[in-house]
Parts: structure tokens; sequence; C-alpha cells
């Protein structure tokens, strides 16, 4: 009798669990950072003008020295992101020598760069490669710290794009 209470109880339990996953229509987003909002003030484009944005964007954090940047170009050029969305390379610059190349063209729509390390600060950034996706008034949709996949791409990033 026990064997068979237990039996019933977790099929409750799984079908309660499943159907609350299957019924929540909200969407919930990765939040990596504890910004909500991009200062755009401390950005600037590649002519020196102040960066803005004019519709929802990714805008992919990196470094020329960073390993993990590197790789996330090379995704996101693989993926052909910028064909579907502003795709923004906001550069870190290493030195004063680490402007972006002209590869970068073909991996971004655009480049910004941040005058100072106040913009990272305030999103609360501890390190690159970081991905933002972010709507028109510059409030942060998703935020994540760290390496892109493949899985995250398609599962996390392309839907939001998708859900304009």
């Amino acid at each position: 009798m026990n064997k068979s209470l237990n039996i019933v109880v977790l099929i409750v339990a799984v079908a309660g669990i499943l159907f609350s996953l299957l019924g929540s229509s909200e969407a919930v987003y990765r939040q990596d950072l504890r910004a909500t909002k991009v200062n755009l003030s401390f950005l600037v484009d590649e002519t020196g003008a102040p960066f803005k944005i004019e519709s929802r964007s990714i805008i992919h954090v990196f470094g020329h020295n960073c390993s993990y940047c590197v790789k996330d170009k090379k995704l996101l050029a693989k993926l052909g992101l910028k064909d579907k969305v502003d795709l923004v390379g906001l550069e870190v610059l290493d030195d004063e020598h680490a402007l972006s190349s002209p590869l970068d063209s073909n991996v971004y729509s655009r480049i910004a760069i941040a005058q100072n390390y106040r913009f990272f600060m305030e999103l609360g950034a501890t390190g690159i490669p970081v991905t933002l996706i972010v709507g028109k008034n510059g409030n942060i949709i998703y935020s994540k710290l760290g390496a892109l996949d493949n899985f995250i791409i398609e599962n996390e990033i392309i839907p939001i794009i998708d859900a304009k």
C-alpha cells in the first residue's frame, strides 16, 4: 500500500511540475548583470560621434586580447546574426593600439567604443565577453556574462530577436 501511495504522489508531483512549466506564458530572460539600462553617454561610434541605438540591438562586448571573445566573434560571424539584427561590437580598448580590425565588419553591423571603464562599472560587468540585447530606449532585455555557444544563441538569443 505504501508503495502504490508513493507512486501516486510521484505521478501527481510530476504532473504538477509539467503543468506549471507548460502553463507559463511569460518569457523569462537571462540577467547576469545588475544593470537594467545601458548608459549610452559613455559610448561613441567609430567616428567619435555619440553612439545611438535605433532599434532592438545585440551588443557584444569584446577585447582583442580575449580568447573567449575571439571564439564568440567567429561563432557570431558563422551564424550571420548581423544580417538579422543590429549587431554592435563594443570594443574594450586593451591599449591605445587595439582598435577594431577590418575583419570585425564580417561579424558586426557597427562598432562602438567605450570612452572609459565607467560604462562597465555601471553594467556590473566583471569581465568579458558580455552579450546584451537592448531595446531602442536602452533597456536591457537580456544579459549574458561569459562566452557564447550554439545552444545559448539558438535557445536564448535568437528567440528574443525573433519575438520583436
